[in-house]
C-alpha cells in the first residue's frame, strides 16, 4: 500500500482538499467580526504562516539520509499539524458576531490620538472632527478631477 503512486494521490488530495478550508475559515472573519475582519485576517495569517517558516528547518533536521522512515515522520507530522489545527478550529471558532465586534468601543488608542471620529451620517470614518466629506486640503493625485459620489443607502 505504501507506493510513490499511493503517496503522490493521497498529497494531492491532501492539498487539493486544503483549499477547501478558506470556504470557512477565509469567510469566518467577516462573520464574527465584519468592521475588523481585516485585521482579524492579518493576525490569523501571520501565526499561520510561522508553521511555512518552521518546516523547512525541521525537515532539513529530520531528513539526513533520505530514507522512507525519515519522509514517513515528516509526513506524520504534517499531519499532525493539520489534524490539530482542524480540532481547535472545531472545538472553538464560532460563526456568531462577537458583542466586542460592534465598535461602540474603539480597539486601538492609535484612533483617539489621532482624532478620529467614527461613521456618522454626515461623516465618513477616519474623518477628522475639522473635516466634513467633502472638504478637502489638496487636489489628491488627479489634480482635482474627480468627484465625490454619494453611495446609496
Amino acid at each position: 500500500i505504501m507506493s510513490r503512486g499511493t503517496s503522490t494521490v493521497f498529497l494531492s488530495l491532501a492539498l487539493g482538499l486544503g483549499g477547501l478550508t478558506w470556504a470557512g475559515f477565509g469567510v469566518n472573519h467577516l462573520d464574527v467580526a465584519p468592521k475588523y475582519a481585516a485585521i482579524l485576517m492579518g493576525i490569523s495569517n501571520t501565526v499561520g504562516t510561522i508553521p511555512g517558516i518552521l518546516s523547512p528547518a525541521l525537515t532539513g533536521a529530520i531528513i539526513k539520509d533520505r530514507t522512507p522512515e525519515e519522509w514517513r515522520t515528516v509526513f506524520l507530522i504534517t499531519a499532525a499539524v493539520y489534524a490539530m489545527g482542524a480540532l481547535l478550529y472545531g472545538l472553538l471558532a464560532s460563526g456568531e458576531k462577537q458583542d466586542w465586534a460592534d465598535g461602540d468601543v474603539g480597539l486601538l488608542d492609535t484612533e483617539k490620538e489621532k482624532n478620529e471620529i467614527y461613521a456618522t451620517p454626515d461623516r465618513e470614518y477616519g474623518a477628522t472632527e475639522s473635516q466634513e466629506k467633502n472638504e478637502y486640503e489638496d487636489d489628491g493625485a488627479y489634480g482635482g478631477e474627480y468627484e465625490y459620489v454619494e453611495e446609496d443607502e
